[in-house]
């Protein structure tokens, strides 16, 4: 802010004056009056706002300005959320935290809503809500807010809808029969539910999808001998809760059907390569069994001792199909 004087030649000295009371100029050299009589404000603040007036003095008398307002114009920035309020599961009866962060330039109240009840007061940048024995499932609303505006985010507060007491009945070499009680917390209606099973010899996980009225299923299309990791999950209107602990169940051995397609050919005249297709279903487990005879224009002779050979001793994969070389003694 500019101040020129003129003494016809005498010296004077320069000071400034806001809404009728010096200048506290301090000593951090924010404010400072410069040698031509300016006075200079260096990152101006709101309280700077104000009217000043410079004045002159000397031994001749003293004469004052015309005041000047000086009005500040603040950069205002509307409140966002730094940390916005998370989805959180809780066990029944549990207790949870919510934690609600906004910032913005005034910086924001932050307070919490449950419907249309404000809960506790408003806070500067930072609200937490903490709840205890909670009961039910519900969603409750942050709001940030100053002169420039209101924004609102949703924490959401679940239930962990858990079925109880998992039970497994194996009924086969391809099924199992699983079985469950429902969620002990019932405010949330259970829509559906996920039955979660791991074949450990394909690892491949897979799942099933029960209606939520009913409490029981049966896997199919198992792999014999093989054992299973099952775990059953609830489906509610707030979405998938927890899942039950992890159950094992391994299928019962199969009786494996007649192999197909059976082919021999003489490599030379002590070995032969067979071919065949294995029986429905997976070999796991299985072995074969070869029985030779020889036979000339006189008939067949005696059967040789079997010859067993497992899927993991020899067996060559290919195309679905089961092939090995044969050795015949001479």
């Amino acid at each position: 802010m500019q101040c020129q004087a003129d003494a016809n030649g005498h010296k004077f000295d320069i000071e400034w004056f806001k809404n009728g009371v010096p200048v506290d100029l301090g000593d951090n050299k924010r404010l400072t009056i410069t040698e031509t009589g300016s006075l200079r404000i260096a990152k101006a603040l709101e309280s700077d706002y104000g009217k000043y007036e410079c004045v002159a003095t000397n031994e001749y008398g003293v004469t004052y300005s015309y005041a000047a307002m000086l009005y500040i114009r603040v950069r205002g920035v509307p409140p966002i959320f730094t940390l916005p309020p998370k989805r959180v599961e809780v066990d029944p009866n549990g207790s949870v935290n919510l934690t609600c962060v906004a910032v913005g330039s005034p910086m924001p109240h932050v307070m919490w809503r449950d419907g249309a009840t404000e809960l506790g007061k408003p806070v500067i940048g930072k609200n937490v809500l903490q709840l205890k024995n909670v009961t039910e499932s519900k969603n409750y609303t942050c709001v940030a807010s100053s002169y420039l505006g209101n924004i609102e985010h949703i924490g959401e507060v679940i239930i962990k809808v858990e079925p109880r007491n998992i039970f497994a009945e194996v009924t086969g070499p391809n099924t199992i029969d699983v079985s469950w009680d429902p969620p002990s917390q019932t405010k949330n209606v259970v829509t559906k539910y996920f039955v979660y099973y791991n074949d450990t010899y394909l690892k491949q996980e897979s799942h099933l999808v029960v209606q939520g009225t009913e409490t029981k299923c049966q896997l199919e299309e198992l792999t014999p001998d093989t054992v299973y990791t099952i775990k059953v999950s609830a489906i509610s209107n707030k979405g998938e809760g927890a899942a039950t602990r992890i159950i094992q169940a391994k299928t019962l051995p199969f009786v494996p059907d007649e192999p197909t397609n059976v082919t021999a050919e003489a490599i030379n005249s002590t070995a032969m390569f067979v071919d065949w297709q294995p029986p429905e279903g997976r070999d796991k487990g299985a072995t074969y069994e070869f029985r030779v005879k020889a036979k000339n224009e006189v008939g067949l002779g005696e059967r040789a001792s079997a010859v067993i050979i497992t899927p993991d001793g020899g067996l060559i994969a290919g195309k679905g199909s089961r092939s090995c070389v044969i050795s015949l003694a001479t």
